[in-house]
Parts: C-alpha cells; structure tokens; sequence
C-alpha cells in the first residue's frame, strides 16, 4: 500500500492517518510505505519506522526504490 500521512476524511483532516494506516494494517502484516512531503517524511520518519511501516519518502526515486524491494520480498520463497 502507498498513501499519504495525512488526507481529509469526511470533513477531518487526519494529520496522521497514513501512520494511523500503517499500525492496523501491520497487524495483518501488509506493507505500507507513506509518500508524502520532505517535512512530514523528516518528522514522522521514526514514528513510522517503530510501527512497521516499510517506509516513508518525498523522493519519487525513493519510492520507486521501496516498491522494487518490497515486491522482491513479497516474492521471495
């Protein structure tokens, strides 16, 4: 999964939904990794690193990069 950290619910803005994201879905143990500003990336890094997030970028080659090795493992016997 790639999202956001934060987006507009309804008419709330969720400030940390994509970490928020992230602690459910690591339950069932699904990737997620946030794309988001420079800023947000930098402050959140290592709130999203201790809840099992696979990552957290502003850069798109970063992203690119997240994706590749987290579909190689997802494929890996």
């Amino acid at each position: 999964v790639i999202s956001d950290m934060g987006r507009r619910e309804g008419i709330t803005y969720r400030r940390t939904a994509g970490l928020d994201l992230i602690r459910e879905l690591g339950k069932r143990q699904i990737p997620v990794i946030l794309y988001t500003s420079e800023g947000v990336a930098r402050e959140y890094r290592e709130q999203v690193e201790t809840a099992g997030g696979t990552g957290i970028t502003a850069s798109p080659m970063e992203l690119f990069s997240l994706v590749e090795k987290t579909a190689a493992r997802q494929q890996a016997p």
